[in-house]
C-alpha cells in the first residue's frame, strides 16, 4: 500500500488478536452529519490500479479529470450504520487536519453503497521501503530527521485533541521519490483515530501488534500517550532494523508488548550511539505518566543534535504576496485557500520548508512572533500595525494563528493557481451540487468541508456580496477563471 495517501486499517480487531472490546468513548466523540458531496466520484476522477486493501475499504490510484493531477481515492463501504458511523468519524477527523506532515483530504463523495475519500498521493512509498532499498537501517541523522517530522505531525494531532491509535511504519509514507533526508513524511490512515478531551480515557482495544501500547491491552484506559509508544516502536525499527517485540504467534507478540520490557540486544544495536538508545527507550517507557509528550520528545537533546533546524526565512517575493493577500476580499481569499489545498508538495516544496522552519515550537501553525521573525530574517521590517494587518489577512479561520494552508494561500505565486486544469479542478471542488455554477451556498458547503465555515460565519454575507456576478449570484467557469487570473 506504499503509494497511497491513505491506507486501510490493520488493527488488532482485524487480526483477531483481541479477546474483547472496551466500551469507553470520548466525551467529545459524537455522531453528527458530515458534509460530503452526494455526487458520483467517477464524474470527476478516473480510478486506476488498486494500491491498498484492508477490511474496511480499498484504495485506488486516481487522476483528477480536469487537471490531470494524480491522487488516491479510498473507497469505504457504508451500507450499514456501523460502517457509516466509522466513515463519518474518519472524515470529521481528516477535515479538521491541516499540517505538512499529515495526509491531506481534498474531497469526499458518497453514493448509496460507499464513501470515497480523495487524498493526496504519496509517491515515495512506506517508510521501511527506503530502509529495504538501502539494505541497512537509517543513519542516526536520517532517523532523527524522519522522527522529527512524525513527531511534529503527532504534536499537531494531540494539540487538536486527536489520537491516531495506529501509528506504525505502514501508516507513514514519503511524499516523493526523493532521498529520505530530503523528503516529507506523511501520517496516513485515520480510520482508528478519535477526538478526545483532556482527562478522557479510551478503552477500545485497537492498534497493531508490535506497535500497540501496553496500556491499550490491559483494559484500564489510555490516552494520547499511546501514539508516543507506537513512535518508539517505529524508532526502534528505524534505528536498528529489527522489531522490538517478536514471537511465533500474534498472541505471543501481544503478551510481550503487555509486559512492556524492551531489550536492546547488543548485536542489533552495536552501531547505535548511547544517546539514540536513550531517546528510543524514553518513548518506550511502560508507564504512560513517565512517557514524554510529543512536545517533550521534540525537544530531546539527541533529536536536536541530529536534526538541525533550517533558517527561518521566507523565499524571495513571499513577503509581498503575504501583504497583498491581506487586502483581498473574503471570496477571493476563500477561493485561494481551496486552490492552495489542491497543490502538491512538488509545487509548494519551498513554501512547505519555509513554514516548517518558521514554526519554531513545532505546533503546526505560525504565531505572530514566529511570522515576525521570518519576515525580519527575510530582510523586511514591518511595523506592529503592518504585521497585525498581514496576520489578520492571512488568518482565514480566525483562530489567531496561521495554519499551513492559510500560509500557502497567502504566500504562493499566483501563477501556480491560474493554470486551466487547476482552475477547473478548483471550480469542481467549489461547485458543491454539480450544477455547473458556483453559488454562495456552494462556497459555504465547500468551506464547511474544510472547517472554515464557523470562523468565516460573519463573512459569508461579505463573500456573497463580493462575488462579481449577476443577480443570481452564481459563477460559471469563465467567471471563476477570470476571477483567479485577475
Amino acid at each position: 500500500m506504499g503509494a497511497c495517501g491513505c491506507v486501510c486499517n490493520s488493527s488488532l480487531t482485524e487480526q483477531k488478536a483481541v479477546k474483547g472490546r472496551g466500551h469507553g468513548t470520548s466525551t467529545v466523540e459524537k455522531h453528527h452529519q458530515i458534509n460530503i458531496k452526494h455526487l458520483s466520484v467517477h464524474k470527476f476522477y478516473d480510478l486506476g490500479d488498486k494500491i491498498g486493501q484492508g477490511s474496511y475499504g480499498t484504495v485506488y490510484r486516481a487522476t483528477q479529470r480536469a487537471s490531470g493531477k494524480e491522487c488516491a481515492v479510498k473507497c469505504l463501504q457504508t451500507r450499514f450504520k456501523t460502517q457509516s458511523r466509522r466513515c463519518n468519524r474518519e472524515v470529521a477527523v481528516m477535515r479538521s487536519i491541516d499540517h505538512p506532515n499529515v495526509v491531506k483530504l481534498m474531497e469526499s463523495f458518497q453514493d448509496r453503497r460507499c464513501t470515497y475519500l480523495v487524498v493526496e498521493l504519496c509517491k515515495g512509498g512506506q517508510l521501511l521501503s527506503h530502509c529495504m532499498t538501502e539494505g541497512k537501517p537509517f543513519s542516526e541523522q536520517k532517523t532523527a530527521l524522519v522522527l522529527q517530522q512524525i513527531l511534529r505531525g503527532t504534536l499537531y494531532l494531540h494539540t487538536h485533541s486527536i489520537v491516531h491509535r495506529d501509528l506504525k511504519p505502514d501508516n507513514l509514507l514519503f511524499s516523493s521519490d526523493a532521498p529520505a533526508s530530503d523528503n516529507a513524511v506523511k501520517i496516513i490512515d485515520f480510520g482508528l483515530a478519535r477526538k478526545f478531551a483532556v482527562g478522557d480515557k479510551l478503552k477500545t482495544m485497537v492498534g497493531s501488534p508490535v506497535y500497540v501500547a501496553p496500556e491499550v491491552l490491559n483494559g484500564k484506559g489510555y490516552d494520547s500517550k499511546v501514539d508516543i509508544w507506537s513512535l518508539g516502536a517505529t524508532a526502534y525499527v528505524l534505528a536498528c532494523g529489527h522489531l522490538p517485540f517478536r514471537g511465533h504467534t500474534t498472541q505471543s507478540v501481544l503478551d510481550k508488548v503487555a509486559e512492556g520490557r524492551v531489550s536492546f540486544w547488543p548485536p542489533h544495536w552495536k552501531k547505535a550511539s548511547a544517546q539514540t538508545k536513550l531517546f528510543v527507550s524514553s518513548l518506550l517507557c511502560r508507564d504512560p505518566e513517565s512517557r514524554p509528550t510529543a512536545a517533550q520528545a521534540l525537544s530531546h537533546a539527541w533529536l536536536a543534535s541530529q536534526a538541525s533546524p533550517e533558517a527561518a526565512s521566507l523565499p524571495c517575493g513571499v513577503v509581498a504576496n503575504l501583504r497583498k493577500f491581506g487586502s483581498q476580499d473574503a471570496f477571493f481569499k476563500a477561493v485561494l485557500h481551496i486552490v492552495a489545498g489542491l497543490l502538491d508538495d512538488a509545487e509548494v516544496g519551498a513554501l512547505r520548508s519555509a513554514f516548517v522552519a518558521l514554526d519554531a515550537d513545532g505546533d503546526g501553525r505560525l504565531s505572530p512572533r514566529e511570522l515576525r521573525e521570518g519576515i525580519r530574517l527575510s530582510g523586511f521590517e514591518l511595523s506592529e500595525e503592518e504585521l497585525r494587518k498581514t496576520l489578520e489577512g492571512m488568518d482565514v479561520n480566525g483562530n489567531g494563528a496561521v495554519e499551513y494552508t492559510e500560509f500557502l494561500a497567502a504566500a504562493v505565486d499566483r501563477s501556480k493557481c491560474q493554470g486551466e486544469g487547476l482552475c477547473r479542478y478548483a471550480f469542481d471542488v467549489l461547485d458543491w451540487d454539480g450544477d455547473g455554477e458556483i453559488s454562495p451556498q456552494d462556497v459555504k458547503c465547500a468551506l464547511h468541508h474544510r472547517n472554515l465555515s464557523g470562523a468565516l460565519g460573519a463573512e459569508f454575507q461579505a463573500i456573497a456580496e463580493s462575488m462579481p456576478v449577476d443577480r443570481a449570484r452564481s459563477l460559471n467557469l469563465d467567471d471563476f477563471t477570470a476571477l483567479l487570473c485577475r
